[in-house]
């Protein structure tokens, strides 16, 4: 809901920075377009760019206590703060003004990392504890909201974005480790930074930096065994609780003043249920419109089955079309200057909606989470077919041979047969846990190989191992969710200036969702069990029945029309000398492959366009 920013010097007060926190505040006036705001002490410089969900002009940020040992910059929301304000005034504490700032402050000193551990909500804060000569970094226990920094002996920069932190550098360089992960996971992984000397501050992470030096703990990670017996008993049981959960997840999603509310709708059952859940939370006392994304010659049915959802919770619907026109817009607009890339092409739809939205709608909520968290994706379907081919051909080599030999193997349809075909292959032999990142990987590590220029070497990436669902979605968890859909969500909103509020990602609903047995999650090869049975009573049974597609774009045609004369260029054998990574032929090669229509190489040429664009824009290069 805001950017932060600032600089804190380990020893003097003229080592601070606030001619670059000024300055660099205002790349972040997308994140806070309402306002901004420095406070300079005597070895810091805080900055916030707002963005409010409450009034009240005594909760101006940066934030700093009476006595001044204690500075809060903040960048979120917490959904439990009434909660706990009562907590603490009851217990005899004193609040002067309505601040969530001021209320982190006073349990920060009371309880010190503790504290962090009593917030439910989506934050990236900074806490300047005088007292203990200390900088305090935090993000959200799943990270829903980014924060970067940088450390060396003179002290701390810290911004949302890496944008402010790249920008500072005069040579900026890869971190060839995480290019390597960008690759596997189409995303830079939630943990490091794709610049080298910038890193991130992972997911339910605090970091402490003093005189002593920087010190990092996790206060949060998922638990497996803290489901109550009668809650794992049986399907309804748990159902009926999680739907408890979930109305109050949405209803604290949906308290703050401003009434311009909305719900990106799919036309699936994650965001629909959500929808009939904020249509009964807000008792019809103000109206919740509803966005839905449409491309040129779309047949997943989303618009037909969204628009069928809101007439029946009767909710305005606004449909968003995405044009040939549109997409090419965005690329310049919303692509082009993101702090690191991201290769999901639905980032462009996420922020062309956002785009449309800006001015009549404030925060999104969203259906994002509920296949992470209850095993919707096909991956958890497939595990089971895939080990019967892995007892017969373990290394895949003979199912390669025999897709190859297919028709449809060579097959340049989006997303076709032969494309599914392949990825599932890539998975044989490959370990439970890691199966989705072998399947979805852009470049299988053999194929980047070939790509990269040989100078490039990368450090052994971890092997995470484990069989089974529960498996996989541990390591989706980082893999997928906290390294590519939660940035794509949070910068797809905030570059317009607008918010977006995932429901199924509330704490207790996660917590709850990893507690649960199997069987409530996972039956006869179908996900997702217990939404479906908490949606039986709020949606139109066709929704229930309606096979899962995802919101992709149709990536294959479009690199051949409308985008193909941007990706050539951007992909030329001059450009990509320049950009000191690759192949200038493998790269040539990949993008005629394509373009004949031999194979679907879109997700690797997309991969390759949307690092090489970043590197355009930031001048960050491969030192070896």
């Amino acid at each position: 809901m805001c950017g932060i920013i600032g600089h804190w010097a380990t020893n003097a007060l003229d080592q601070t920075d606030p001619d670059w926190c000024e300055r660099e505040l205002g790349r972040l006036a997308h994140r806070g377009p309402e306002g901004q705001r420095v406070l300079k002490g005597k070895n810091f410089v805080l900055g916030h760019a707002l963005l409010s969900f409450h009034d009240d002009a005594s909760a101006a940020q940066p934030y700093q206590s009476d006595d001044g040992n204690i500075v809060v910059v903040f960048n979120g929301e917490i959904y439990n703060y009434h909660v706990l304000r009562d907590a603490w005034c009851s217990a005899g504490g004193v609040l002067k003004t309505t601040s969530e700032c001021e209320l982190i402050a006073a349990l920060w000193r009371r309880d010190g990392e503790g504290a962090l551990r009593l917030l439910r909500g989506m934050f990236a804060l900074a806490i300047v504890d005088q007292s203990r000569g200390a900088l305090i970094l935090a993000r959200d226990y799943i990270g829903k909201k980014p924060l970067y920094f940088t450390h060396d002996q003179s002290g701390v920069h810290f911004a949302s974005e890496a944008g402010p932190l790249q920008a500072a550098q005069t040579r900026g360089s890869l971190n060839v480790d995480a290019l390597r992960d960008y690759f596997l996971l189409n995303a830079v992984p939630a943990n490091c930074a794709l610049a080298r000397d910038i890193d991130k501050v992972s997911p339910g992470e605090v970091v402490v930096i003093s005189d002593n030096g920087l010190t990092r703990a996790r206060y949060w990670q998922p638990a497996s065994d803290k489901a109550p017996v009668t809650e794992r008993g049986c399907l309804d049981g748990s159902a009926a609780h999680l739907e408890t959960l979930l109305r109050r997840s949405v209803s604290q999603r949906l308290r703050f003043q401003d009434n311009r509310k909305a719900i990106l709708l799919s036309g699936g059952l994650d965001s629909s249920l959500i929808a009939a859940l904020a249509v009964q939370e807000q008792a019809r006392d103000h109206q919740i419109t509803c966005y839905t994304a449409t491309f040129d010659n779309d047949d997943s049915g989303d618009l037909e089955h969204a628009a069928l959802t809101a007439r029946q919770l009767g909710l305005s619907h606004v449909p968003v079309h995405l044009g040939s026109e549109d997409l090419n817009a965005g690329i310049d607009r919303f692509l082009a200057p993101l702090d690191e890339p991201i290769a999901d092409p639905s980032y462009l739809a996420i922020a062309a909606i956002t785009g449309q939205a800006q001015g009549h709608v404030k925060a999104f909520l969203t259906g994002d989470g509920a296949d992470d968290l209850f095993m919707g994706y096909a991956m958890y379907r497939a595990l089971g077919t895939l080990r019967s081919v892995e007892k017969f051909d373990p290394s895949g080599q003979l199912s390669r041979r025999l897709l190859r030999a297919l028709p449809f193997g060579r097959s340049g349809r989006d997303m076709g047969p032969g494309h599914v075909a392949q990825m599932l292959v890539r998975a044989l032999g490959v370990p439970d846990g890691l199966k989705f990142r072998a399947a979805a990987s852009a470049f299988d590590p053999v194929e980047l190989s070939n790509i990269l220029l040989p100078d490039i070497a990368f450090a052994q990436a971890d092997q995470p191992g484990g069989d089974g669902p529960e498996a996989l979605r541990r390591v989706m968890l980082g893999d997928f969710l906290q390294s590519r859909i939660l940035p794509k969500l949070d910068r797809g909103s905030m570059i317009n200036g607008i918010e977006f509020r995932s429901p199924y990602l509330d704490q207790d609903v996660v917590e709850f969702a990893f507690a649960l047995p199997l069987e409530h999650l996972l039956k006869r090869g179908k996900g997702k069990q217990i939404l479906r049975r908490i949606a039986e009573a709020h949606l139109d049974p066709k929704l229930l029945k309606r096979k899962k597609r995802g919101f992709r774009l149709p990536m294959g045609r479009l690199l051949r029309s409308s985008l193909r004369e941007r990706i050539c260029d951007t992909l030329s054998p001059a450009t990509v000398q320049r950009g000191g990574l690759f192949r200038p032929e493998a790269v040539s090669s990949l993008l005629s492959r394509h373009m004949r229509g031999e194979a679907d190489l879109s997700k690797q040429i997309w991969s390759l366009f949307c690092l090489q664009l970043w590197q355009d824009t930031w001048g960050i290069r491969h030192v070896a």
